[in-house]
């Protein structure tokens, strides 16, 4: 609910900065983050707390748990990677440590750790709320 409010209490700001602008890389990162912490709050976090039965299905069609337990997946951990730039936040230390390059990977590894945590997680929730 917090995420929406502050969608909707920014949103003229956006509208100011970034709609009738040339879209560039940042405007890229920024909708990503935007529009993708949405989705991932608004949408797919309240379905992580429904149990999902796959004993009515159809046998032509994935196991709806299943789906939707992967599509989850894919939505959260998405999530993670514009949101703490990870890409970035190892070349911005390669670059501000004069080409230190085991810092910069070690920086890199551990911008990525929510990513790793949230898979496992994740793969727990399927095997708790996909039981058939």
């Amino acid at each position: 609910a917090l995420v929406l409010y502050d969608f909707l209490i920014t949103f003229g700001e956006e509208v100011r900065l970034f709609w009738g602008r040339k879209f560039t890389g940042a405007s890229l990162l920024f909708f990503i983050n935007r529009y993708w912490t949405l989705l991932a709050n608004d949408i797919f976090m309240p379905l992580s707390f429904a149990r999902v039965s796959d004993n009515v299905r159809s046998h032509a069609l994935p196991s709806t748990c299943d789906a939707l337990t992967k599509a989850s997946l894919a939505v959260e951990v998405f999530q993670y990677v514009p949101w703490a730039g990870k890409p970035f936040s190892g070349l911005r230390v390669l670059a501000l440590s004069g080409m230190n390059w085991p810092l910069s990977v070690i920086t890199f590894l551990l911008a990525m750790g929510p990513v790793g945590v949230n898979l496992v997680r994740t793969k727990c929730n399927q095997i708790y709320y996909c039981r058939r």
